[in-house]
Protein backbone atom coordinates (compact mmCIF):
# COMPACT_ATOMS: atom_id res chain seq x y z
CA UNK A 1 0.00 0.00 0.00
CA UNK A 2 0.98 3.43 -0.78
CA UNK A 3 0.97 6.39 1.12
CA UNK A 4 1.90 10.01 1.16
CA UNK A 5 5.53 11.04 2.71
CA UNK A 6 5.07 13.70 5.43
CA UNK A 7 6.37 16.27 5.19
CA UNK A 8 8.92 18.49 7.22
CA UNK A 9 9.97 21.97 7.49
CA UNK A 10 13.90 21.46 7.51
CA UNK A 11 14.38 18.13 5.24
CA UNK A 12 14.98 18.66 1.55
CA UNK A 13 14.71 14.40 0.67
CA UNK A 14 11.02 15.21 2.39
CA UNK A 15 10.26 17.89 0.19
CA UNK A 16 11.37 15.75 -2.83
CA UNK A 17 9.53 12.45 -1.32
CA UNK A 18 5.98 14.52 -1.50
CA UNK A 19 6.83 16.54 -5.05
CA UNK A 20 7.88 13.44 -6.53
CA UNK A 21 4.83 11.23 -5.22
CA UNK A 22 2.53 13.98 -6.65
CA UNK A 23 4.65 13.94 -10.11
CA UNK A 24 4.38 10.63 -10.58
CA UNK A 25 0.39 10.12 -9.66
CA UNK A 26 -0.75 13.38 -11.04
CA UNK A 27 -2.84 11.37 -13.63
CA UNK A 28 -4.41 9.13 -11.15
CA UNK A 29 -5.69 12.87 -9.32
CA UNK A 30 -6.66 14.38 -12.32
CA UNK A 31 -8.89 11.14 -12.84
CA UNK A 32 -9.85 10.91 -9.67
CA UNK A 33 -11.26 14.58 -9.52
CA UNK A 34 -12.86 14.11 -12.65
CA UNK A 35 -14.87 11.36 -11.36
CA UNK A 36 -15.53 13.48 -8.44
CA UNK A 37 -16.44 15.64 -10.23
CA UNK A 38 -20.06 13.88 -11.95
CA UNK A 39 -21.00 13.55 -8.46
CA UNK A 40 -24.48 13.90 -7.10
CA UNK A 41 -23.49 16.17 -4.06
CA UNK A 42 -23.35 19.40 -5.92
CA UNK A 43 -21.01 20.75 -3.54
CA UNK A 44 -18.40 18.28 -4.17
CA UNK A 45 -18.50 18.24 -7.68
CA UNK A 46 -18.32 22.03 -7.37
CA UNK A 47 -14.65 21.34 -5.47
CA UNK A 48 -13.79 18.48 -7.09
CA UNK A 49 -14.34 21.08 -10.63
CA UNK A 50 -12.47 23.90 -8.89
CA UNK A 51 -9.19 21.79 -7.89
CA UNK A 52 -9.44 20.06 -11.51
CA UNK A 53 -9.27 23.33 -13.23
CA UNK A 54 -6.52 24.68 -10.72
CA UNK A 55 -4.32 21.47 -11.16
CA UNK A 56 -4.25 21.48 -14.95
CA UNK A 57 -2.98 25.10 -14.99
CA UNK A 58 -0.09 26.36 -16.52
CA UNK A 59 1.50 27.45 -13.45
CA UNK A 60 0.40 24.68 -11.46
CA UNK A 61 1.90 22.37 -13.79
CA UNK A 62 5.03 24.31 -14.54
CA UNK A 63 5.76 24.45 -10.68
CA UNK A 64 5.42 21.00 -10.56
CA UNK A 65 7.62 20.28 -13.14
CA UNK A 66 9.85 22.46 -11.95
CA UNK A 67 10.19 22.01 -8.48
CA UNK A 68 10.57 17.90 -9.22
CA UNK A 69 13.53 18.41 -11.20
CA UNK A 70 15.27 20.91 -8.97
CA UNK A 71 14.59 19.23 -6.08
CA UNK A 72 15.74 15.95 -7.37
CA UNK A 73 18.94 17.61 -7.52
CA UNK A 74 19.07 19.24 -4.35
CA UNK A 75 17.76 15.42 -2.81
CA UNK A 76 20.88 13.59 -3.83
CA UNK A 77 23.43 16.66 -3.07
CA UNK A 78 21.47 16.74 0.28
CA UNK A 79 22.01 12.59 0.74
CA UNK A 80 25.83 12.76 0.11
CA UNK A 81 26.27 16.05 2.32
CA UNK A 82 25.08 13.92 5.11
CA UNK A 83 26.83 10.62 4.17
CA UNK A 84 29.38 9.73 6.81
CA UNK A 85 31.84 9.19 4.15
CA UNK A 86 31.63 12.42 2.29
CA UNK A 87 33.60 12.59 -0.63
CA UNK A 88 33.89 16.38 -1.99
CA UNK A 89 35.05 15.32 -5.08
CA UNK A 90 32.65 12.52 -5.76
CA UNK A 91 29.85 14.48 -4.97
CA UNK A 92 30.51 17.01 -6.98
CA UNK A 93 31.32 14.89 -10.00
CA UNK A 94 28.03 13.31 -9.26
CA UNK A 95 26.08 16.64 -9.54
CA UNK A 96 27.93 18.11 -12.37
CA UNK A 97 27.12 14.65 -14.49
CA UNK A 98 23.43 15.16 -13.08
CA UNK A 99 23.41 18.53 -14.30
CA UNK A 100 24.25 17.41 -18.03
CA UNK A 101 22.20 14.89 -18.37
CA UNK A 102 19.39 17.35 -17.43
CA UNK A 103 21.01 19.66 -19.99
CA UNK A 104 21.13 16.88 -22.91
CA UNK A 105 18.03 15.97 -22.18
CA UNK A 106 16.20 19.42 -23.07
CA UNK A 107 18.48 19.42 -26.19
Amino acid sequence: MLSIPQQSDTRWVCKYAGVHYFYNRFSCAVAALSELEKSRNKKDAAEARGLLHQLQSFDVLFTLCLLHDLLAVTQSLSLQLQSATLDYYATTVDVLLMLEEDEAKTQ
